[in-house]
């Protein structure tokens, strides 16, 4: 437990510098943010993978019935 009180004591280190004019919560809502909008483009290009990867099908498939 001596840990979470150690971590604990470092953030508040980290915090006392900031200004007190400074919002907090519009602080967590930009971090919060970002995050939505790297998991959000993250996933993105899987059905583009997915239809390359049908498409690349329907081409082996192709060549392989001009072959026989």
């Amino acid at each position: 437990m001596q840990a979470v009180g150690a971590e604990s004591r470092e953030v508040r280190r980290l915090a006392e510098p900031t200004p007190p004019s400074r919002e907090r919560f519009v602080d967590l809502l930009r971090a919060v943010s970002i995050v939505a909008v790297v998991l959000g483009h993250w996933p993105a290009p899987v059905p583009h993978r997915w239809r390359q990867m049908a498409g690349l099908r329907r081409s082996i498939k192709r060549t392989s019935r001009q072959t026989r």
